[in-house]
């Protein structure tokens, strides 16, 4: 059964140009002038996703990936194109998200707990299994705004994998989190992949699509290059690498 269906899906910015001329780009926070122009962040994007598979998005700084995830989360909406996700979603997209500096690791599992759907009850009933996870139970006391970035991620994944969720989305913040954390965050997916749990995350380490990955899509400037297996997958990500290196010298 198909839990994630996308019909040629386009995302499209405006964005606000610059003039060439210093004075003129003063003076246009006071006009009327409208310099714009169209970008698609995303075009023609059609996924088929069956539930219990690890789908990878792969592709260069720019290429589309975090847009989709967002358009998955329903952070976003599409500009064409149609949508179907036949489950409750979960995700971890930015790092920091529904989070509050000035509140203590205890209150932002809450806060970013109920951001996520769940209900206070609900946190209550899995803040202990929140908590091992995280392994950040000598620091729950103290505001976030003393956290390292890696201990963020801790925290935001430890809530995000404890929502009732059918499909997980990661963006790459993952790879924030120290070695031990990242092979810990490994097991929870394969253990997840057993429940027929659905999970689609973006990443540019081409070991980690490789171990874990059933399906990957490929993008490049915001259209799907490849899809299927992750070895190949991975050939055609190399290649357009390759292909930017080369075009840097010429």
């Amino acid at each position: 059964m198909n839990i994630i269906h996308l019909e040629n899906i386009g995302k499209k910015f405006t964005l606000k140009l610059h003039s060439e001329n210093p004075l003129e780009n003063l003076f246009s926070k006071f006009s009327d002038s409208k310099l714009t122009e169209e970008y698609w962040a995303l075009r023609n994007i059609n996924m088929e996703v069956e539930q219990g598979k690890i789908i990878g998005i792969i592709g260069r700084n720019g290429a589309g990936k975090t847009t989709l995830l967002n358009i998955l989360a329903g952070i976003c909406t599409p500009s064409e194109g149609k949508i179907n996700i036949n489950g409750r979603v979960s995700s971890i997209l930015t790092l920091g998200a529904g989070f509050k500096n000035e509140l203590s690791g205890r209150e932002n599992i809450y806060l970013n707990g109920l951001v996520l759907g769940m209900t206070r009850k609900e946190i209550s009933t899995k803040f202990k299994n929140i908590v091992d996870f995280s392994e950040l139970d000598g620091f729950l006391k103290v505001p976030l705004q003393t956290y390292s970035q890696g201990m963020r991620v801790r925290l935001g994944f430890s809530v995000a994998i404890n929502v009732e969720f059918d499909v997980l989305l990661v963006d790459e913040i993952i790879a924030v989190g120290d070695c031990s954390f990242q092979k810990k965050c490994l097991e929870a997916m394969c253990s997840f992949k057993k429940q027929g749990k659905t999970m689609v995350f973006s990443t540019q380490d081409t070991g980690f699509i490789e171990r874990i990955c059933d399906e990957v899509y490929v993008l490049e400037n915001g259209e799907i290059e490849f899809s299927g297996g992750p070895e190949v997958a991975i050939q055609c990500y190399q290649k357009l690498l390759d292909e930017k290196r080369f075009s840097k010298h010429l």
